[in-house]
């Protein structure tokens, strides 16, 4: 039989462990993001939703490849409601017309993009298929 202060310690952890998992507000998602030289995430976030922009490359670190014009782009710029932020995870594709939610399209070309705020960490996962060829947006991203 748990007593009271068993009791209270039990809400404490949990209270705990619900505000470790609370949803940031959309300004916490806010600001220029990078994760490398060739990897940056723009996000402007208004009341009902965020505006994010993200251009990425392979080979515009590399001055031969750039001289040669070898260089692949990959961006993308949409607007994603609020209501598709879950557990600080958005999910969403990059269309041409803007951003859609997963399982609208059945396209295997889409652009997939999965964003997970982690504190001041923005952690970025894509299906290589949001620009030209090892164009990816996938890594962790810190605010500059």
């Amino acid at each position: 039989m748990i007593g009271t202060r068993g009791v209270i310690a039990v809400l404490v952890v949990a209270l705990s462990a619900s505000a470790v998992r609370a949803q940031p507000v959309l300004t916490d998602w806010a600001g220029t993001w990078s994760a490398g030289e060739e990897q940056e995430i723009s996000i402007v976030a208004n009341k009902k939703s965020l505006g994010i922009e993200g251009f990425a490359t392979w080979g515009a670190s590399d001055p031969e490849r750039v001289e040669r014009g070898g260089v692949n782009v990959g961006e993308f710029s949409v607007t994603v409601p609020r209501s598709w932020i879950e557990d600080n995870r958005l999910v969403f594709i990059a269309g041409d017309e803007g951003a859609e939610p997963v399982g609208m399209v059945a396209d295997d070309y889409a652009c997939l993009i999965e964003m997970m705020l982690d504190g001041e960490v923005l952690r970025v996962g894509d299906n290589m298929m949001c620009g030209g060829m090892n164009v990816t947006f996938s890594g962790e991203y810190r605010r500059e």
